[in-house]
């Protein structure tokens, strides 16, 4: 009996003390305000971080779902695997953010900048991205099915593998400033994405031309910059009329 009583204290002190460790919304927030970058796994649902800086911050792994960001500036952020389902992003500057992995499921994405963002593999599914900036961002295995692309500017972006991808660790970004041509390859680097799916998605591009961001169901209209309509159709964009 005595036993199990100690057994049963040990456990109840664990876990209030896991309970006690544990943030509230309202205490992340002031961390956030106090300036601090690292917000890794952070709790900000529902949140509103309108005014806060979080230029370069590092929010991996953060769960940002419902959390009002329009207008921020989000520079430099780290979102990798954060989830920003639903998330307000109207209007943020995204240069060079990370979200890689990340989910933006129904996120409103429209008026933001997301040039040079590296948004592999990440969830767009719904997404609203009209009149968003994604010029020479990084969009590859990124599904982006029923997402409203109208008036999205795709320039120089990197949507598909057709060439080997050289693996470069000094920057992702170096082809950038490449024009688009018929062949593209993305640079990666290999401490950011040794993830299963890439893995998988580099042996298929070595036995034969593939192209791997979904795009079923998106939206696109004439006024959607740096894509293809034939090769959009073709796997699966619906072609709107402008507005």
């Amino acid at each position: 009996m005595k036993t199990y009583s100690l057994i049963l204290m040990i456990f109840l002190s664990f876990f209030s003390g896991h309970l006690l460790a544990q943030k509230s919304i309202a205490q992340w927030l002031q961390i956030a305000k106090s300036g601090e970058k690292n917000l890794t796994n952070a709790n900000f649902i529902g949140a509103d971080l309108r005014g806060i800086n979080l230029k370069g911050a590092d929010l991996s792994n953060a769960q940002l779902n419902g959390a009002n960001l329009s207008n921020c500036d989000l520079t430099d952020c780290n979102f990798y695997q954060t989830n920003l389902s639903g998330a307000n992003l109207s209007g943020a500057n995204l240069t060079r953010a990370v979200l890689l992995s990340s989910n933006l499921r129904y996120a409103n994405l429209s008026n933001s900048n997301l040039t040079q963002a590296l948004i592999q593999e990440a969830d767009l599914q719904f997404a609203l991205l009209t009149n968003a900036n994604l010029q020479s961002s990084n969009l590859l295995l990124a599904n982006l099915k029923n997402a409203d692309l109208q008036n999205v500017n795709l320039s120089n972006a990197i949507l598909d593998y057709i060439e080997t991808p050289t693996q470069a660790s000094e920057t992702i970004f170096a082809n950038s400033q490449q024009k688009k041509t018929e062949k593209t390859t993305a640079l990666i680097a290999p401490e950011m994405v040794e993830t299963e799916a890439l893995s998988i998605a580099l042996e298929l591009v070595e036995k034969q031309p593939a192209i791997f961001i979904k795009l079923n169901g998106a939206k696109i209209n004439k006024n959607t910059k740096g894509l293809d309509f034939l090769w959009a159709k073709k796997n699966g964009a619906v072609i709107v009329a402008s507005y």
